[in-house]
Parts: C-alpha cells; sequence; structure tokens
C-alpha cells in the first residue's frame, strides 16, 4: 500500500482519491460475503458449457466417425452404412450381454447404474410387484410390462392405476417396442425405413385392459376412452377411433385437449370435400368450447393441417387467418409447427406470391427456440423450400441458415432426411443467384463433412461453372472430379456428359495451358471407370455415344496423350453399331491431324474410313490431306483411292 500511495502521489493524483480508496476498503471489510442461491444443474452442463466456447471445425467429420482419411464417409449412402454399423455393433453388444446374463454380474459403478445391467427376464417362477411393473412402464419397457402384468394378474391382481398406465404405454407404442433412447443413429435415420406408418395392432391385452377399465367409475372410464381414442387416430384406426369419439360423448364421460387434438387430425379422412372438413372441424371446436376445454398448441396445429387442405387462396387463407386470430385470442402462441402450416397454405406455386416468410423472420430473428410439437421439425426444411421455389431470394435463405444456427436451433432440423433436403434446397438457390466465388464459401463449410450434394446439385454447380468460363473451369473442375468419385456419382451419365462437355466446349483452354493436362486426366478417368464398370451390378449403366467418345479423344490429344486417344478412337472403329451417335466433324478433324503430326498413317487412314462411312462431306478432304501429309505405299494409296476417289486425291500414279 506504502508503494501505492507513493506512486499515485508521485503521479500527482487528487488527495481525496485516497479518501475514496480508503472508505471502500473500510466498506468491504465490514460487508458480510452473501453466497447465491444454489442453482440446479444438468449431469451435462458443464460439458455443454466447454462445448459453447468451441465453433464448429468445417474440415473435420463428425465425431462418430473415425478419424481416418480413409474410415471418413464421402457418400450419403456411406454414411447411412458407416453409423449403422456402428449402431448395430452397440446392439450385438446389448444382445450378447442380455442373452449371456450370467456372465455379467460384475458391478461396473457404485452405486449400480441400471443401463449397465442386463434386463431381468420375467416367467412364472419370477418375483414381481406393482412397483417393478411400474417401473417398467415408466421406462417403456413394453415387452417386460405386458410380461409383468400377466404375472401379477394371475397372483395378486393389478391396481386401475397401473392398469391405466399399461393400456396408455400400449396404446402409445401399438405393440412395439420403442427404440431404445440409446441409439441415436437408428433414430437419425429411421425414416430410410419408415416411411409409412405401422398399422393399429389391437391386442388381446389391450383389448383386456380397456374392457376393465371402461365400465368403471365415470373417471376411470374417461381416462380409458382417452387413451384408446388417441392410440387408433396416431395409427390411423379411423373408423374405431370415430366410434369410441362417439361412445364417449354419448356417455358424457370428459375427453382431453390431447384427445380433441387426436379427432381432430382425423377430420381429412372422415370428410371428403372442403366444405364438410370445414363445417367438422368448427363443430368439434364449438364442442371444446361449451366443455371448457382450452385449446394448445397441438389444437392449432391440427386445425391449421385442415386448412392445408382447402382450396386456395380461398377459403384456405381465411381459415387459417381466423383461426389464427382466435388461437392467439385464447392465448396459444403460435410454434414454429403454426409457420410451417401458414407457409404451406400462403406459399403455393398456383397461388401468389406472398412474404409471410418474411414477416416470420423479423419476429424469430436471433431467438432459440424449443420443440413445442411433431409439426415444428418441418419448419426449416420448408421455409428454405419456400425461399428457394416461392420467393427465390437467396438473403432470405442466408437468414433461415443463420437463425437454425443460432443456440440450440439445429436440433429443430429434425433428422437426417430433412437436412438433406434443407440444404438441397439452400445450396441450390445460393450458386444459382450468387456468383460462384462466393458459392464455393459456403460450400467448403458443408461439403462434405455435413452435407453431401444430390447428384441433382452437382449438375447446377456443374452449370455454373460452365457459365463463369475457362477461369472457373480450371480452378474447380479437377477438385470437383474427385468429390464427384467420392460422393459414387462417376456412374451418372447426366454428370459425366456434363463434364465432358464443359472441358471440351463451353471452357476450352488455349493450347498451352496447364488445364489441357488437368482435362486429359479427368477424361481418362472417366473412360477407365466406364470401361471397368461391372455388368452384374445393379445400378445403372452409362452408355457410349459417339459425341462422348469423341469428347474423350479431342481431350486426350489436347494433353499431349496421343496413345490415349488412339485407344479410345480403335474403340470406335471396332464396336461402330454398338453405341448410338457418332463422332461429330470437329473431332474427326482433331484426330486426323494428331494422327498425321505422330506419323500414324495407319490411324490416319482409319479417321477418313469412318468419315466416309457415316456419309461427311469433309472426307474428300480429309483424303486429300492424307496423301498430301504422309507417305503412303502403293497399298495405302490405293486404299486411300476407293474411299475417296482418284480425282479428288489428284495422285499422279505411275
Amino acid at each position: 500500500m506504502f508503494t501505492l500511495r507513493n506512486r499515485l502521489r508521485s503521479s500527482r493524483v487528487p488527495q481525496n482519491l485516497f479518501t475514496s480508496l480508503q472508505t471502500l476498503r473500510d466498506a468491504s471489510t465490514s460487508q458480510s460475503i452473501q453466497i447465491p442461491p444454489r442453482i440446479e444443474r444438468g449431469p451435462t452442463d458443464i460439458l455443454r458449457a466447454l462445448a459453447s466456447t468451441v465453433k464448429r471445425d468445417p474440415t473435420a467429420a463428425h465425431y462418430k466417425y473415425h478419424d481416418d482419411p480413409y474410415l471418413i464417409p464421402g457418400s450419403n449412402s456411406m454414411k447411412r452404412t458407416y453409423a449403422l454399423a456402428q449402431e448395430a455393433g452397440r446392439k450385438a453388444a446389448i444382445w450378447i450381454r442380455q442373452e449371456h446374463a450370467d456372465l455379467f454380474q460384475h458391478r461396473d459403478a457404485d452405486p449400480v447404474i441400471p443401463a449397465f445391467l442386463p434386463r431381468a427376464v420375467y416367467d412364472e417362477n419370477s418375483e414381481v410387484s406393482e412397483e417393478i411393473l411400474s417401473d417398467a412402464i415408466k421406462n417403456a419397457r413394453l415387452t417386460d410390462a405386458v410380461a409383468i402384468y400377466g404375472l401379477l394378474k394371475s397372483k395378486k391382481g393389478v391396481s386401475t392405476e397401473l392398469k391405466q398406465a399399461l393400456l396408455e404405454l400400449l396404446c402409445y407404442c401399438n405393440e412395439q417396442e420403442p427404440i431404445s433412447e440409446e441409439l441415436t443413429e437408428e433414430r437419425w435415420f429411421r425414416r430410410s425405413f419408415q416411411n409409412i406408418k405401422p398399422k393399429w395392432k389391437s391386442s388381446s391385452v389391450l383389448e383386456e385392459l380397456f374392457d376393465s377399465l371402461k365400465n368403471e367409475k365415470n373417471e376411470i372410464a374417461a381416462a380409458a376412452y382417452n387413451a384408446l381414442i388417441c392410440g387408433t387416430a396416431k395409427y390411423l384406426q379411423i373408423d374405431r377411433a370415430w366410434a369410441l369419439y362417439r361412445e364417449a360423448e354419448e356417455k358424457g364421460l370428459p375427453l382431453f385437449v390431447r384427445t380433441y387434438n387426436s379427432v381432430l387430425k382425423l377430420v381429412q379422412f372422415a370428410k371428403e370435400n372442403g366444405p364438410e372438413r370445414q363445417q367438422l372441424m368448427w363443430d368439434l371446436l364449438r364442442t371444446m368450447s361449451h366443455r371448457n376445454i382450452k385449446p394448445n398448441i397441438g389444437t392449432f396445429n391440427a386445425c391449421l393441417q385442415i386448412a392445408c387442405l382447402l382450396r386456395c387462396p380461398h377459403p384456405g387463407r381465411d381459415v387459417a387467418l381466423t383461426l389464427y386470430k382466435e388461437m392467439t385470442n385464447a392465448g396459444v402462441q403460435p410454434s414454429l409447427g403454426v409457420y410451417f402450416s401458414l407457409f404451406t397454405i400462403f406459399c403455393r406455386s398456383n397461388g401468389p406470391v406472398s412474404e409471410i416468410l418474411i414477416d416470420i423472420l423479423d419476429k424469430l430473428e436471433g431467438k432459440e427456440m424449443v420443440i413445442q410439437d411433431q409439426q415444428d421439425l418441418y419448419f426449416f426444411v420448408k421455409a428454405m423450400e419456400v425461399a428457394r421455389h416461392h420467393l427465390m431470394n437467396v438473403e432470405v435463405a442466408h437468414r433461415i441458415q443463420k437463425l437454425l444456427l443460432n443456440g440450440n436451433n439445429y436440433n429443430m432440423i429434425g433428422e437426417n432426411y430433412m437436412e438433406s433436403i434443407y440444404y438441397r434446397h439452400y445450396l441450390t438457390l445460393v450458386v444459382q443467384m450468387e456468383p460462384l466465388s462466393k458459392f464455393m464459401k459456403l460450400y467448403d463449410s458443408l461439403v462434405p463433412n455435413i452435407y453431401i450434394p444430390e447428384s441433382d446439385v452437382v449438375e447446377e454447380i456443374l452449370q455454373s461453372i460452365e457459365v463463369e468460363g475457362f477461369q472457373a473451369a480450371a480452378a474447380l473442375l479437377p477438385r470437383l472430379w474427385s468429390q464427384i468419385v467420392i460422393f459414387d456419382y462417376s456412374h451418372r451419365e447426366s454428370i459425366l456428359k456434363r463434364v465432358l462437355q464443359i472441358m471440351h466446349t463451353s471452357c476450352k483452354p488455349p493450347p498451352e495451358s496447364p488445364s489441357n493436362n488437368e482435362f486429359a486426366r479427368i477424361a481418362w478417368d472417366i473412360w477407365t471407370r466406364i470401361e471397368h464398370q461391372k455388368p452384374d451390378s445393379m445400378r445403372a449403366h452409362f452408355k457410349w455415344t459417339g459425341d462422348v467418345l469423341g469428347q474423350v479423344a479431342t481431350l486426350s490429344i489436347r494433353g499431349g496423350e496421343f496413345d490415349r486417344a488412339l485407344t479410345v478412337f480403335t474403340y470406335v472403329m471396332q464396336k461402330e453399331g454398338s453405341f448410338t451417335g457418332v463422332v461429330t466433324k470437329d473431332d474427326l478433324i482433331t484426330m486426323l491431324d494428331a494422327c498425321i503430326e505422330n506419323g500414324h498413317t495407319a490411324a490416319a487412314l482409319s479417321v477418313v474410313t469412318y468419315a466416309v462411312n457415316n456419309g461427311y462431306s469433309e472426307a474428300g478432304q480429309m483424303g486429300f490431306t492424307v496423301a498430301h501429309s504422309l507417305s503412303l505405299s502403293k497399298a495405302e494409296e490405293n486404299k486411300l483411292v476407293n474411299l475417296v476417289g482418284k480425282d479428288v486425291l489428284q495422285l499422279h500414279l505411275g
């Protein structure tokens, strides 16, 4: 303190500053320390806080893949295969642990973590209780819960509360064991295997539970009816759901808001035309109002789904606006699923252009959302589709992407299939609307570790390269071709033809350009891959055409690879008739000039022969060039005369 005071005095600090410092020190020592209230933390909060300090590395693959260049998947099919293969390993380990439970009696943790233990197997000798049944229901172990219920029913009986809980579990799962929370990859890729919702399975246990509960007191019977109506509606057992709903109404049983929401989702199946659907929807809402059932976000979304099926612009828009006003007045705040339905109604391809997406982005920008309804998961995909097809506005697309990356909003992307659709719309719009150099910055930040572009997106990029010209092709095409091979698109006919077209004609480099060598390498790679494609492969085979073969030969010649060009043209002569189309005149002339330059008389005569056989008017001039540029033997002269005629060649034969 003495040193500090001397320094302050030497700096000519006012004397009252020392008094203030002394007062502040005395005040701090006299005050007691106030410990703030304890904040409840989750088990992963520290990890999340640490993770938030690290930005994502776009050059790094997802952590679920091995950190090895040879083991990182490079195509959509390989990503799914690798991830599910790893998941299959986990499932195999779980199966082994379950089948050989006697070998896993050691404790991995203290206190015991139930997830580390093999699941109990229940038979007629097992000791069971209502607590065990309650635990099985709580953890959604459907098979175990049914088995325990059967044992309890025969020994001790089961309470009404547990019967209701088991009935709800059966209705929710539809007799199918739910996917474990540990199997994250199976959940992420589940749409690839579950495109159709499974049909309703009415088991004997479920019917027994419902029959035992529906004749109980009103409160118990109402809960049973609510559960079964929701279950049958969820799995589209439409007639049964409506019959149960009417039966509950006739009995005067109180129905829950989620039950009305389930019934509202069936309106589109119960009525065939718009006016009838609309009338039934309003009748159900009035019934809810009379029974003092307050709507929630599920009600909002279910009603808007009905409005989506009405004609556009009227009455679909009118109904949507009315619903929006009524629901918000009732205190129901819209979720992302509501906005998804509004996009569907207001941004149709055959309707007027609507800027509702821009208004919604103004409202949501900078916010972090939470999932409130299943429909919420479709918001970002639909928003990007509207930005691309309806508005064709790249700035709006960038705003959507910024909103997606804010906080934990990426959880709203849904799953793998929806993520791919989202980025397909995003990249296609950007490559169509912005300069290629700006697009490539976005491309490099997403591809290949987050998104593998589909073949139609690759074609859009190739088209943009073609428009930009030679400089873009020289800089990007070699790298893009290597990615096309990695993405497993090297058999796609449209892509291969586009690549060859760009190198051959659209972005033709100067004669001495190094790009000629790169383009020749790519052309030969295409030739090699097509020639070595397996005939028994399930994929569509690329079929040669005359113009494509001519392009490969010309590109090889430009790159100084005459022998490769000769191999291609030999194929043309030997397989003529097995492919469609013919080699173009310009490619034939290029081939002829290369033959003359390299002194290959036999190949030059083959070029003239091909030109004559295919009726090219330039065949005579080609023959004349050969005769005056190469030293021909007597036999070769006679062959040339037979091809184009003596008068054309103007030969002096002795």
